[in-house]
């Protein structure tokens, strides 16, 4: 029986050890580990970028969008849609750029675009133009090429969208400090002819103008080429009084400024009025009766703001015709096709010169100077 006891007795210190109960100080006890935290899977590492292009127009018209594509390739050459690319422009207030690609062209101008991805970059310079025009202005300051640039825009829009009618044919804006053009008129801030418009940056008729008067004297320049274009001008025989010419485009000058929020047609109406009012007081009588400045020659040799006199006139005629200011259109088209301009004068305003002429100088001396104008401006 003896025999069978000690296993037992072993089997059961086993145990007891095991189980790590006390007893026999000469046994080993297994102390419990601590389970070893696991491992976070690794992110692959993307693909590594070689290159990186960029394709598309590099020439577009002012006012629109072109979509440009960057091709990202590694360094077998395998190009790699999964990367992402950022675009930026060097000058945004020019134009834009979209996550995308689209590229929209709000002014004219030359910017470079970047495209980047994977640490590599592409850049691709982009030019908007404005048809039909040609720009010549080194000879400008760098703000007031932008502010040309920006008023030919404008006004070429400006007179699609109010008289149905752009300008078409190839015109060249130049800027000049001299030259025999300029030099032959030295108060003069600028001058045009057919398909061409000339800024005479260092006369002093443009240096004592503000930025604001600058952008006027732009679309009044620019009208006159639209004028040609109509055949208002061109045929001295036909063109008719010239301040009805010059009273028109000092009218949509202001009206520009106005529409592209610079300044309030109303403040620089009371500005004018000031002026002539001034002069009258200065020299009086003031200013001639309209109906003696008709002849070009006579307008451009009279002392005194006749510019501004005509604008007043051009401001009553085109308010109470019949079409507002698109009265214009119809008295260039009515010159246009070789009517007299008397005759063209009745049919696009709805009176006779004669009668207008009677009404004009009551009319002025209504006309009162707002508490607030800006002149110069």
């Amino acid at each position: 029986m003896r025999a069978f006891s000690v296993p037992t007795v072993l089997f059961s210190l086993v145990v007891v050890a095991a189980c790590g109960g006390g007893g026999d100080s000469g046994a080993s006890v297994t102390q419990p580990t601590t389970p070893s935290t696991p491992s976070k899977p690794t992110t692959p590492a993307g693909p590594t970028v070689a290159s990186i292009t960029v394709s598309g127009a590099t020439s577009l018209e002012a006012g629109t969008t072109a979509q440009l594509s960057a091709t990202v390739k590694d360094s077998t050459g395998a190009t790699l849609t999964s990367v992402p690319v950022t675009w930026s422009t060097s000058d945004p207030t020019l134009m834009t750029i979209s996550s995308d690609g689209t590229l929209t062209a709000t002014h004219i101008a030359t910017v470079t675009i970047t495209a980047t991805a994977g640490g590599k970059s592409a850049t691709l310079d982009v030019t908007s133009k404005l048809t039909p025009f040609t720009f010549n202005l080194s000879a400008a300051s760098a703000s007031d090429t932008r502010m040309i640039l920006d008023a030919v825009q404008f006004g070429a829009g400006f007179y699609k969208t109010t008289f149905g009618r752009g300008l078409v044919n190839p015109t060249t804006v130049t800027a000049l400090t001299s030259g025999p053009g300029c030099d032959a008129r030295s108060g003069n801030a600028a001058f045009t002819g057919s398909g061409a418009v000339t800024f005479c940056v260092g006369n002093q008729g443009w240096l004592l103008n503000g930025p604001i008067s600058r952008q006027k004297i732009t679309i009044h320049e620019l009208f006159h080429v639209w004028q040609f274009e109509a055949k208002w001008l061109g045929n001295p025989t036909l063109a008719g009084a010239d301040w009805i010419i010059e009273g028109s485009a000092e009218l949509v000058g202001y009206l520009g400024v106005d529409a592209m929020g610079l300044l309030p047609i109303n403040t620089l109406r009371g500005c004018v009025v000031k002026e002539v009012t001034d002069f009258a007081h200065q020299q009086p009588p003031g200013l001639p009766a309209l109906s003696t400045v008709e002849s070009a020659q006579t307008f451009q040799t009279t002392v005194g703001p006749l510019y501004s006199y005509s604008l007043t006139a051009m401001d009553e005629l085109t308010t109470k015709a019949p079409n507002g200011i698109v009265s214009l259109r119809t008295y260039a088209d009515a010159i246009g096709s070789g009517t007299a301009w008397q005759t063209a004068f009745q049919t696009a305003f709805g009176m006779t010169t004669s009668a207008f002429y009677n009404q004009y100088p009551a009319y002025y001396a209504t006309l009162p100077i707002p508490p607030v104008y800006l002149c110069r401006v």
